[in-house]
């Protein structure tokens, strides 16, 4: 599986932390948050940062906090399952007689072009618990679980870089912060290279 590596030369005026995150075009879900996935801190003029990462996702699912509509990261539980197209494409989300939610076996989805998750009829809306996609074992999209859903996750995610004062697995605010972000179009290169200008902002060289 190839990988991916973005190396960051900062030039900004003040020092904050490199963040990845990705977003899901296709993916419309009103529910749909997405988190900081990656993050590194980063002084000016001390050096490039890199990131390097296969696209090697798992299924998750988490049981959603309070704090998380204010961007907070606590999870009261989580789970993680290995995903890979074509094989194991495809999971269910239940809850057991006990109260506790678990997965099933990964398994080969008729369609093997997306990651499929579905929610069973067991799941119970209240318990607030939300599913989604991983790498590296960190959160990188949810949506709420709902009974007897459907959610497919096309497995080609536009993945952006910003700069400033976010956490891993911290919930990135789109609607606040989304002019801030670069898009890292790969277009079938497997490096990319970003300068962080006097000016703060972020461009590819």
């Amino acid at each position: 599986m190839s990988s991916y590596t973005v190396s960051v030369t900062n030039e900004a005026t003040y020092s904050g932390s490199i963040c990845l995150f990705q977003l899901f075009p296709r993916l419309n879900d009103p529910s749909a948050v997405t988190y900081i996935w990656r993050a590194a801190p980063a002084r000016p003029f001390a050096g490039q940062v890199q990131f390097t990462w296969q696209p090697k996702y798992q299924f998750m699912w988490r049981s959603a906090q309070d704090g998380e509509s204010a961007g907070l990261s606590s999870v009261g539980a989580i789970e993680h399952k290995e995903a890979s197209l074509w094989q194991n494409n495809a999971v269910v989300l239940l809850k057991a007689a006990s109260g506790s939610y678990y997965f099933s076996q990964p398994y080969a989805a008729s369609d093997s072009e997306l990651y499929y998750m579905k929610a069973d009829r067991t799941v119970d809306p209240e318990d607030k618990v939300r599913i989604g996609l991983s790498l590296d074992s960190r959160a990188v999209v949810t949506v709420e679980a709902h009974p007897n859903t459907l959610t497919g996750f096309h497995p080609e995610p536009v993945t952006y870089l910003v700069y400033g004062h976010w956490q891993a697995g911290q919930v990135f605010e789109r609607e606040m912060y989304m002019q801030q972000a670069l898009a890292l179009s790969f277009n079938g290169r497997q490096q990319l290279n970003v300068h962080i200008s006097a000016s703060n902002l972020l461009q590819l060289v």
